[in-house]
């Protein structure tokens, strides 16, 4: 019950796992296989091994605006970037001053500075628990 709080409080912004959360980055469903320790260490590094889908892009506007996300459309006449909570924002290619790839996850660092050991322990197991996929 406490990596579900967790789970609900720091991943589901931006995780998806069964029926909870927002697909910004990959759906945990799919970490059932990993270990503890490769779980471990994508949220501890989460750039060490990011896929080109859940690469973070930067957007800025002609008018000074900008938005940050993943990149889900493209078309001739714009782009559509995703963000936490599941946000979805098209911008116009034309009102578009620069788009740039910031080369790592959208996830942040340094979220295991926020966790206590026991913490960290318990979203593990959460994630791991094929019961906690609704």
């Amino acid at each position: 019950d406490r990596g579900g709080v967790l789970f609900m409080g720091r991943c589901a912004s931006c995780h998806k796992m069964g029926s909870l959360g927002y697909e910004v980055g990959p759906d945990l469903a799919t970490i059932k296989n990993a270990g503890r320790e490769e779980l471990l260490t994508h949220i501890v590094d989460p750039n060490r091994e990011v896929d080109p889908n859940f690469v973070s892009y930067l957007v800025e506007t002609k008018d000074g605006e900008s938005a940050l996300g993943i990149v889900v459309g493209e078309s001739a006449a714009s782009v559509t970037l995703r963000q936490p909570f599941g946000v979805e924002t098209v911008i116009q290619r034309s009102d578009i001053a620069r788009i740039q790839s910031q080369g790592k996850s959208t996830m942040p660092e340094g979220l295991e500075v926020e966790l206590s050991q026991q913490q960290m322990a318990d979203l593990i197991e959460y994630l791991l628990d094929s019961r906690s996929v609704n």
